[in-house]
């Protein structure tokens, strides 16, 4: 958490942006589509960071099926806190 307290946490965001936007390969500029790739960035780092904030009571394998599971459209199976 010492990232989020130190004002990082935008930083943070723009490297898993960043890491988004390599795998997605050669997407133009002007489509459409980017706005999914901000989309999941941005809900992959709330759960990092909900996950992390929460004392990491989960596995991360868990985290990667629960992340894989609300992005295939099954909604969340709980709140954070």
């Amino acid at each position: 958490m010492a990232f989020h307290h130190a004002k990082l946490a935008t930083t943070l965001l723009d490297v898993i942006t960043d890491c988004v936007i390599d795998e997605s390969g050669n997407m133009s500029i002007n489509s459409i589509s980017k706005y999914k790739l901000y989309y999941f960035s941005g809900a992959f780092y709330n759960m990092l960071l909900c996950w992390l904030e929460s004392g990491m009571k989960e596995t991360p394998e868990a985290m990667a099926d629960e992340f894989l599971r609300i992005a295939n459209n099954s909604g969340p199976s709980h709140t954070c806190g």
